[in-house]
């Protein structure tokens, strides 16, 4: 692995010592070694659990999985700092945190309360302000990246762990947000809610007692049924070790019957550089389809992901849709994925792929139908494969 890898310049840090995995000191001496041989450019770490069995620890960077019982004033846990190893001092490296064990839930699913769905971002939000704010750090993992299948430990439902910040259709959730907001807005601005402008039964805005807009602007101007609301500033007093910390608004007080929109205007210096639209009133939702790719090749084997899902007339997700997804292929190509699909279960979002035909080319056309959001189309162009003849769809290729 290493010797395949290591001229990728993502590579920060080398494993030589597995994960949560008790003592072998000749063993991961060895392996410390070798990983130092083959690349002496890199440190090396080993995930420890529960800063448990740190006796000879021989990797460079002492890494541990760091769901401590440590809580803020919110009652939050928070990752702690790693005691010197052996009396010598190590960069710390927080290989996991966050999870299902110091979060405010154990699932992040978008079936789920918007409290739930926001808490994952503001738990993420929490322990990198915590590792930015502390030299002795040298970095954070927030686990996980993606929801996942899993048939081990307790915290999983239905056999799926959603410790994600994407989910299993590789479609950003809300707690995402916080992610999405730390880069320079001079490459690109960015207004990420981590809420719905939703009000209906399920789980309306409301409910919640602060409202997270996650951005890398100087301020925000927030217009609710087109009148000034609030002007919101970075949280630099709870989250101000982060590059670009989120803000908070309380929308409480607004009343969802009137069917608002929620504009949000972001701003640096006094520049207005990037502005969101939501809307409250779900009569206009749609679906939305996207596809990854525009063209495919036709060997058989080249697919392109669909992504589909409720929308609100600006664009925006729109939460806790129900009913059944029904979905319709024209032209050289299969479906994979589930269809009929379960918008219930889903949240309102999800995907299917589109693998071509082998020997195949021209147009295929993907519809979409949903019992109250009504049709949506998309189309993919398939390209006839180098050295493949065109066969008639449904023929077997050559060989």
């Amino acid at each position: 692995m290493i010797v395949r890898d290591r001229n990728h310049p993502s590579i920060v840090i080398w494993g030589a010592r597995l994960n949560e995995t008790p003592n072998n000191v000749p063993f991961y001496a060895s392996t410390n070694q070798l990983a130092h041989a083959l690349d002496d450019s890199r440190p090396t770490a080993g995930a420890m659990a529960g800063m448990r069995l740190t006796t000879d620890y021989e990797q460079d960077v002492f890494a541990e999985n760091d769901y401590s019982s440590v809580r803020d004033a919110a009652g939050d846990k928070q990752p702690s700092l790693a005691p010197p190893v052996d009396g010598v001092g190590r960069p710390y490296l927080v290989t996991e945190a966050v999870g299902t064990l110091s979060g405010p839930a154990r699932f992040y699913r978008r079936t789920d309360p918007q409290a739930v769905q926001q808490g994952q971002a503001t738990a993420h939000a929490r322990v990198h302000d915590i590792a930015a704010s502390d030299d002795r750090y040298c970095g954070l993992l927030a686990w996980s990246g993606f929801d996942y299948p899993s048939g081990s430990g307790g915290n999983v439902y239905r056999g799926v762990k959603y410790t994600g910040v994407v989910d299993l259709f590789r479609v950003a959730k809300p707690g995402a947000a916080i992610y999405r907001a730390q880069v320079d807005p001079r490459v690109k601005p960015v207004i990420a809610p981590a809420f719905y402008w939703d009000f209906g039964p399920s789980s309306p805005v409301t409910s919640l007692p602060a409202a997270m807009i996650c951005a890398n602007l100087d301020r925000l101007e927030v217009y609710v049924g087109g009148s000034h609301f609030s002007t919101a500033w970075p949280d630099t007093a709870d989250y101000g070790s982060l590059a670009y910390p989120p803000s908070f608004v309380d929308f409480r007080g607004v009343d969802g019957t009137a069917r608002p929109d929620l504009r949000i205007d972001g701003y640096l210096g006094p520049d207005l550089v990037a502005s969101r639209l939501l809307a409250s009133d779900p009569s206009f939702d749609r679906l939305l389809l996207v596809f990854d790719d525009g063209e495919i090749e036709g060997d058989g084997v080249d697919a392109t992901r669909l992504v589909f899902r409720a929308v609100d007339r600006y664009g925006a997700p729109r939460p806790y849709v129900t009913g059944q997804l029904a979905l319709d292929v024209e032209g050289p190509a299969v479906l994979v994925g589930d269809n009929p699909f379960d918008f219930s279960a889903a949240g309102g979002v999800g995907a299917v792929w589109i693998r071509s035909l082998p020997g195949s080319a021209g147009t295929v056309t993907v519809s979409a139908s949903h019992p109250s959001l009504g049709r949506a189309v998309a189309r993919v162009r398939v390209r006839l494969a180098f050295g493949l003849a065109a066969l008639p769809i449904g023929s077997r290729a050559p060989g």
